[in-house]
């Protein structure tokens, strides 16, 4: 929970800040370290990285290395897994497309799908949109073991 006050913290910061401030600014950049600093600290993982974005403006900031021991520093070309956040980011531009009538959450995910890509089902039905939305669509929790020499994330 006190992470959660350091992130709010954060923004908060981020958004005082008048419309000028550029995200290489001096001010931005020692706001959003000293609170990045102490949340990657109290999170007790090898490294992080923090994105503040105020409106065109961004900051980015690596803390501690992307992997314990290795000496890389974690930067904004990083890959990553952001964890269960993104579900709030995902739910939040499903829910904006649609509103805006780009899609329906009745659609089924099938219609998304790569070429050649078989979504699998939901029992005896197929999965949708509003399925993956609301974490009822019963796929796998982790994508399982990746090949050697590829990105797992894609």
């Amino acid at each position: 929970m006190a992470h959660l006050r350091r992130i709010a913290m954060i923004l908060c910061l981020a958004g005082s800040f008048g419309s000028t401030a550029r995200a290489d600014t001096a001010l931005l950049r020692e706001a959003t370290g000293l609170g990045g600093g102490a949340m990657w600290l109290d999170t007790g993982t090898p490294g992080m990285v923090l994105v503040v974005v105020r409106g065109p403006d961004t900051s980015v900031q690596g803390y501690g290395e992307t992997t314990k021991g290795n000496g890389q520093k974690p930067d904004g070309r990083l890959l990553l897994r952001i964890g269960s956040v993104s579900k709030v980011f995902t739910t939040e531009l499903l829910a904006g497309m649609a509103a805006e009538g780009q899609l329906r959450l009745t659609d089924l995910l099938q219609q998304y799908a790569v070429a050649g890509v078989t979504v699998p089902r939901f029992g005896d039905r197929p999965i949708t949109l509003l399925d993956l939305a609301a974490h009822s669509a019963g796929l796998p929790r982790e994508i399982g073991e990746v090949p050697p020499d590829t990105i797992p994330f894609t």
